[in-house]
């Protein structure tokens, strides 16, 4: 039976480090067609620049992540109106 390790639920403090795999990050975005898309925009910018397919893709997928975190906030506020019954436009 694994054991959870004891930093597992430790709360965060004002000035402990904090790590973020960047990549990881940009890699979320990537999911469906989005993936389909980055992994071929990826492998064929990495052979146009200098860049790494890898790169390219934390990137393209990041920014696939902000524009769909965009959207749902603009759908949020959208239904926040509509449920007040202001005009939704």
């Amino acid at each position: 039976m694994m054991q959870t390790p004891e930093r597992a639920f430790r709360v965060l403090e004002v000035g402990d480090p904090v790590h973020m795999d960047v990549k990881r990050f940009g890699h979320a975005g990537l999911v469906g067609w989005r993936e389909k898309v980055g992994n071929k925009t990826a492998e064929m910018l990495s052979q146009r620049t200098q860049l790494k397919a890898d790169t390219v893709r934390a990137v393209l997928g990041a920014v696939f992540l902000a524009l769909s975190l965009k959207t749902t906030i603009d759908m949020t506020r959208r239904l926040s109106r509509a449920a007040r019954g202001e005009r939704v436009a």
